[in-house]
C-alpha cells in the first residue's frame, strides 16, 4: 500500500523486504542465543543454517531478482561512493531510489561477512554438546580455524551492524530520507528521474526459494 498521498514509486519488492527483516530477526536471535548458551545453542545452530539459506537466496536474487535489488543496479565504483559520502557530510547527498552507493558497500560487506560466519559455524564444535552440521567432514585443523574465525567474525559483525544502524538513523533523521518505511511498505518518494517499479521475477523467485530451502533442509537433517 502506498504511504499517504504523496507521489511515490515502488522500490523494494516483497521478497527483498521479507529477506531484510528475516535476516535482522535471525541476527538478533543468534547473538542472544550465543550469549545465553545452554540448550539455546541447538537453536543457534539451526538458525545459523537458516541464515545460510537466506544468504543463498539473496545472492540469487541479486542477479535475477527485482530491479533495485540487483547487484548490477546498486554496485558502484569507489569514486562514486566517495562523492556520495562527501555529499552526506555536506548535507546534500545525491538522491537514489534504491541502495545509495555507501549502502551498497554495506550490503556487500554484510553478505560477505555473514557468509564467512555461517560457513565457519557449520564446521565448528564446542567439544561438549553441540557441533555444526558439517563438523563430521572437517578435520581438527579446519574445525579449530573455523572456531577462531567464528568468534572473531562475530565481533566484527556486531560492529558492522551497529554502523549500519547508525547510517540508517542518519538517513532517516538527518537527511530526512524515509528508508525505514520504504523497507516496510516498499515505496519511496519520486526523485527527479522516474525509475521503473520493482518488477516481478517468478522463475527466479521459485529457483531461489527451492535451492535455499533444499540447502537448509539438508543441513537440518544432519545430527548436531
Amino acid at each position: 500500500m502506498k504511504p499517504g498521498n504523496s507521489p511515490s514509486t515502488k522500490v523494494w519488492d516483497l521478497p527483498t523486504r521479507l529477506w531484510h527483516w528475516s535476516l535482522a530477526s535471525l541476527f538478533v536471535f543468534l547473538i542472544v542465543s550465543a550469549e545465553l548458551g545452554g540448550q539455546l545453542m541447538r537453536y543457534h545452530i539451526l538458525s545459523g543454517c537458516l541464515l545460510s539459506g537466506l544468504i543463498i537466496f539473496r545472492v540469487i536474487w541479486g542477479f535475477g531478482g527485482g530491479h533495485h535489488a540487483r547487484f548490477s543496479y546498486f554496485v558502484r565504483t569507489p569514486k562514486v561512493v566517495l562523492k556520495y559520502l562527501q555529499g552526506v557530510i555536506q548535507g546534500k547527498p545525491s538522491a537514489y531510489l534504491g541502495h545509495n552507493p555507501a549502502g551498497a558497500i554495506m550490503v556487500l560487506v554484510l553478505i560477505l561477512t555473514l557468509s564467512v560466519q555461517t560457513i565457519s559455524g557449520l564446521v565448528t564444535t564446542d567439544d561438549i554438546l553441540w557441533s555444526g552440521p558439517l563438523y563430521r567432514w572437517a578435520n581438527d585443523n579446519i574445525a579449530e580455524l573455523g572456531g577462531a574465525i567464528h568468534n572473531t567474525m562475530g565481533i566484527a559483525l556486531k560492529a558492522l551492524v551497529a554502523l549500519h544502524i547508525l547510517a540508517v538513523l542518519v538517513h532517516q533523521y538527518y537527511l530526512k530520507e524515509p528508508i525505514v518505511g520504504a523497507m516496510l511498505h516498499g515505496y519511496k518518494p519520486l526523485s527527479n528521474t522516474n525509475k521503473p517499479e520493482a518488477d516481478k521475477h517468478y522463475l527466479t523467485l521459485g529457483f531461489a526459494l527451492s535451492l535455499s530451502g533444499l540447502w537448509v533442509a539438508w543441513l537440518w537433517s544432519m545430527p548436531l
